[in-house]
């Protein structure tokens, strides 16, 4: 009895290798909804991409964990805002810090405006965006007050909805939209920040992509 029960034990483990490696080979297919383009997708490995990023931050619960915490950390960081300019000390003269009360310059002005809107810092969305995407776009505008123009504003764009559209001259301009539904905006109105890539000059490749390529490969 005691035998067969050890032989059917084998048997069980044996089995339960022979399942792992066809998983490994294979992989296990993965299904993904898009919500923004009312689509979705099944594939074996999690796409190399912006939407692959995406959905790895969403599902892989050791991606999700990295990219928060290393957001948080950003997001509590002191800073100070340092002009290099004409007359300006050798060192350089700080004109705004994290710690103002009452902030003038209108860059920080734009990123309190960003915070109120958004719900969270300029300085934590740059660097999710950049983590997750390798690509950052902020959409510059002006606030009317009083019939005149006042600062400038930064106004955040989704990067899954973001298309970078280049010729052999460089970027022409940004298509950002969903669902087919897109607005061409101009070079000169987004500032756009993106990782360097090896492959392309003008298309970011982020941290996490690199991980989801090792994790492909593993499975």
């Amino acid at each position: 009895m005691a035998k067969r029960s050890k032989r059917k034990r084998r048997q069980r483990a044996l089995a339960r290798k022979q399942e792992a490696r066809a998983t490994k080979s294979t992989g296990t297919a993965v299904s993904s909804y898009w919500p923004f383009l009312h689509s979705g997708q099944t594939s074996v490995d999690i796409i190399r991409s912006k939407w692959g990023a995406a959905i790895a931050y969403t599902e892989v619960h050791q991606i999700n964990i990295c990219v928060t915490t290393l957001v948080s950390a950003i997001a509590g960081l002191k800073w100070e805002l340092v002009d290099f300019g004409a007359g300006a000390d050798k060192d350089g003269d700080v004109v705004a810090t994290s710690d103002d009360m009452f902030p003038k310059h209108p860059l920080v002005l734009a990123m309190r405006a960003f915070r109120q809107e958004n719900g969270q810092s300029l300085l934590s969305t740059i660097m999710f965006d950049r983590t997750l995407y390798g690509e950052v776009f902020l959409e510059r505008t002006l606030e009317i007050e009083d019939n005149a123009f006042s600062h400038k504003t930064l106004d955040w764009l989704n990067p899954l909805g973001v298309a970078v559209e280049v010729d052999q001259t460089g970027i022409t301009y940004f298509r950002y939209g969903w669902a087919q539904e897109y607005s061409p905006i101009p070079v000169e109105k987004v500032a756009y920040l993106h990782t360097r890539n090896p492959f392309d000059d003008f298309i970011g490749y982020s941290r996490v992509m690199a991980a989801m390529a090792k994790i492909n490969i593993e499975r």
